[in-house]
């Protein structure tokens, strides 16, 4: 839930966010951060370590807020993402502007690159003509209920996530893809969308008939 606050918060405001892959190491982190001019470094408890190393090779970092934070670190700039959070008003910015995602290639050719978007200045709630042209193609909805089984570091998982909470939604994250497990999710929150790739469709047709025809679909 953090991790959507946050995207939330950079889309509402008019600023570049990057989503950042979390299995990369600190060195490949700190390359990212740098590159992107980003101000602020957002880390789950999970994820410490790993940010304060790449944080310390980035000396143009400004703040470093981490989920659940024990204390213990000895950079000036780490804050406890709760407390610094806490004394802000839940009521939207005066000044609210579109942001965008910043999102990064993979990197199979050299070092990963930024992809860079013009900030439209517009409010965060225009029309917005792409967005409601996919809308109608894929039937979003307010009642609809969108089952994430990607990391949204991806950017078409990131995008339908953002989509979904835009329209007023329900979404639905799995931490990690599991066959029986999102068969299940479906059945349990009667899932209206998804989206998958090609591997996780052959895992599931991989499962035993009686395990993939006793949940029911229905609802997809």
């Amino acid at each position: 839930d953090r991790y959507l606050e946050a995207c939330g918060a950079g889309a509402r405001t008019g600023l570049y966010y990057t989503p950042v892959n979390s299995y990369l190491t600190a060195e490949e982190v700190a390359y990212i951060v740098d590159n992107s001019g980003s101000k602020v470094l957002i880390a789950s408890r999970a994820k410490r370590d790993v940010a304060l190393a790449a944080a310390a090779e980035c000396p143009r970092l400004e703040h470093i807020l981490l989920i659940d934070d024990d204390g213990s670190s000895t950079d000036p700039r780490v804050l406890d993402y709760a407390t610094a959070t806490a004394g802000q008003p839940d009521t939207p910015v005066p000044d609210e502007r579109t942001g965008t995602p910043m999102m990064y290639s993979s990197g199979t050719t050299g070092r990963p690159k930024g992809i860079v978007r013009p900030i439209a200045d517009v409010a965060p709630d225009a029309t917005n003509p792409l967005s409601s042209f996919l809308a109608q193609l894929w039937h979003y909805r307010e009642d609809m209920v969108y089952l994430s089984p990607a990391p949204l570091y991806h950017s078409a998982p990131q995008a339908a996530v953002a989509g979904t909470i835009a329209l007023g939604g329900t979404v639905i994250i799995m931490e990690r893809f599991d066959p029986v497990d999102y068969l299940r999710l479906v059945e349990q929150y009667q899932v209206t969308h998804s989206q998958l790739v090609p591997t996780m469709f052959s895992r599931m047709l991989k499962l035993p008939d009686e395990e993939r025809t006793r949940h029911d679909m229905s609802s997809l």
